[in-house]
């Protein structure tokens, strides 16, 4: 499936609420960020292996973060 942008909150909260029960892995980064250039190229080989069918991968800016960390307080339940 590869890596979706979510280039705002709204498109965050929207991924999060269609992957229902799958997980959802976001690679938070920004272009001027050294270990982003480094993870990026894995992260975007976990999500294209096919190893993770029931993971949905997506990118966001980092500036972002603090908008979905905030969503996901309010919606995110660990589950044993």
């Amino acid at each position: 499936m590869g890596v979706q942008a979510l280039p705002d909150l709204a498109a965050f909260q929207n991924a999060h609420t269609a992957a229902g029960a799958l997980l959802v892995a976001i690679d938070f980064t920004a272009a001027w960020c050294g270990p982003c250039k480094v993870i990026g190229p894995v992260f975007e080989s976990l999500a294209t292996s096919g190893d993770f069918p029931f993971v949905h991968f997506f990118k966001a800016r980092s500036k972002h973060r603090d908008h979905a960390r905030n969503s996901l307080r309010r919606s995110v339940r660990c589950r044993a």
